[in-house]
């Protein structure tokens, strides 16, 4: 959240920037820019679509996924597979585990 949040804040940022050609600091000090408003407004409107766009793949990340192996019954993190193989039977694609115990209900009351 803090990363939309500050993504919307630099973004805003910017466009003031951009629009007054001044920085003012906290104090009250103001510095006039010149031609270096579009470099510096372009730098920090950059920098706030990154971090919303970083914000939605963080949101996506967070969430632990796990698949299983339908030889072995082997259950994974999406994280520790490589190419969505079984770390043992190799050749194996596996499933996403939500997916296989909806079709084998049987198998998950064991």
């Amino acid at each position: 959240m803090f990363n939309l949040f500050s993504g919307i804040i630099s973004i805003l940022f910017a466009i003031a920037i951009c629009t007054s050609g001044t920085y003012s600091s906290y104090k009250g000090i103001y510095i006039e820019l010149g031609l270096l408003k579009y470099p510096l407004s372009f730098i920090i409107f950059s920098y706030g679509i990154w971090l919303i766009i970083n914000y939605k793949k963080i949101k996506i990340d967070e969430e632990e996924q796990y698949s299983i192996c339908p030889n072995c019954k082997e259950s994974f993190t999406y994280k520790e597979l490589h190419h969505g193989k079984c770390k043992y039977c190799k050749d194996i694609d596996t499933i996403d585990i939500e997916e296989y115990y909806k079709n084998n209900s049987d198998e998950r009351n064991e």
